[in-house]
């Protein structure tokens, strides 16, 4: 019997794998480049997928790429990466630095392992690298900001709020 249960309980399992680049590959793919300190890292209260999002934000030291071309300055940048490294998930850890390479998905900043993204005691080559391809286009960290769009609620914590909110009304209703 156990063999016939078994294609009902095993998963697929996939894990990350990247294409071996260098820092300028990494800055041409990237619509944003930055340096900064993660401030605070939100994670999904309830998560199902290993690809559920988790919200980093930064305090930005520099911007190399991005942000300057749309006449947006901001001192602090939420990005978002996958829960899990299996998933490409980048494992960033608070009040640590990182060099960051993030692309625009409808209007949500993203990076992975495979993005160039590393710590910053890490990233001393590709940041030397970095300002030798683009020259003085290196900006240090604005005085003033707007602040970056960000919803308040995760699709994930919106589904656990439907299910409370539907047993509640059960009990009500019983």
């Amino acid at each position: 019997y156990l063999v016939l249960l078994f294609p009902l309980v095993s998963n697929v399992v996939y894990s990350c794998s990247c294409i071996t680049a260098d820092a300028k590959a990494h800055f041409d793919d990237a619509n944003l480049v930055f340096s900064g300190k993660v401030s605070s890292i939100r994670r999904p209260y309830f998560s199902i997928d290993s690809l559920d999002p988790i919200k980093v934000t930064f305090e930005v030291n520099k911007v190399y790429k991005g942000l300057n071309g749309k006449d947006i300055k901001m001192d602090k940048i939420i990005v978002e990466t996958a829960k899990d490294g299996a998933s490409c998930g980048y494992n960033f850890e608070e009040d640590n630095e990182y060099l960051v390479y993030a692309n625009d998905y409808g209007g949500i900043w993203q990076t992975g392992l495979c993005s160039g993204t590393k710590r910053l005691d890490d990233a001393q080559e590709d940041i030397l690298e970095l300002e030798n391809t683009i020259g003085e286009k290196v900006f240090e960290t604005p005085n003033k900001t707007k602040e970056q769009p960000s919803s308040n609620i995760d699709l994930s914590e919106l589904t656990v709020l439907a299910i409370l909110l539907l047993v509640v009304a059960l009990l009500i209703i019983i």
